[in-house]
């Protein structure tokens, strides 16, 4: 009876490692990266800082930009708290980022906040009906 010589064993761990190491590599490579950046906010500001004046049942779509001490900006829209001086005359719809929608006649001041910095502020006037 013929025995079959084994090959040494490390030669199947290396083998093995390599396949782990090429399906590590495929599923990092196909996931997006996300940088996480600790470094400080030091300003936020919103635009359009002076928007045509916004009819009653309208709405005005606001962005808002955080500065970094690298002076790297980010668009942080999504992730600010939205604030109106007047909600029964302008509102922000929270889950849709910075959306105002103009509720009934009237000037109001809006303004945002990111990591406890407050954004300028912008005034806007909601006129009558719109066509």
């Amino acid at each position: 009876m013929k025995t079959k010589q084994l090959r040494f064993p490390g030669y199947y761990l290396m083998i093995g490692l390599l396949a782990v190491g090429m399906i590590m590599t495929t599923a990092c490579a196909s996931k997006p990266t996300t940088t996480q950046t600790t470094e400080a906010v030091i300003s936020l500001a919103i635009s359009p800082v002076s928007p045509a004046n916004l009819k009653l049942g309208f709405t005005q779509n606001f962005h808002a930009t955080a500065l970094y001490a690298s002076g790297a900006t980010e668009d942080v829209t999504s992730q600010v708290t939205w604030t109106s001086s007047d909600n029964t005359v302008a509102d922000f719809t929270q889950l849709s980022g910075g959306l105002l929608t103009g509720m009934a006649a009237g000037t109001v001041t809006v303004s945002a906040q990111y990591k406890g910095l407050s954004s300028n502020s912008v005034s806007i006037t909601v006129t009558g009906l719109g066509i």
